[in-house]
């Protein structure tokens, strides 16, 4: 890519691993979190809180604290690609 028509984020980019992961996420902002630290986004519907509460092997445990208005939802659920579940989960009555 011409230096000239590179994205600025891509210019402030320190480490060859931090151009990697820029260029290939694109615009998305990528930030590293341990557990129990979180991150916090402004929107016009309200603040959204999003927690690390674990981290386990290949697996992270996300708490989210958003409006009731703002809708949350896994990859996989808009997707279609959903893996298939060992044990259905019940329906909360």
């Amino acid at each position: 890519m011409d230096p000239e028509k590179r994205p600025s984020f891509l210019a402030r980019a320190k480490t060859a691993g931090e151009r990697l992961l820029k260029e290939e996420f694109g615009g998305m902002l990528i930030l590293v979190r341990k557990s129990q630290q979180g991150i916090w986004i402004q929107s016009d519907k309200g603040d959204v809180w999003v927690r690390v509460l674990s981290v386990e092997r290949d697996r992270v445990k996300l708490g989210i604290t958003a409006p009731r208005d703002v809708k949350v939802m896994r990859q996989e659920l808009l997707t279609g690609d959903a893996p298939p579940q060992a044990h259905p989960k019940k329906p909360r009555s």
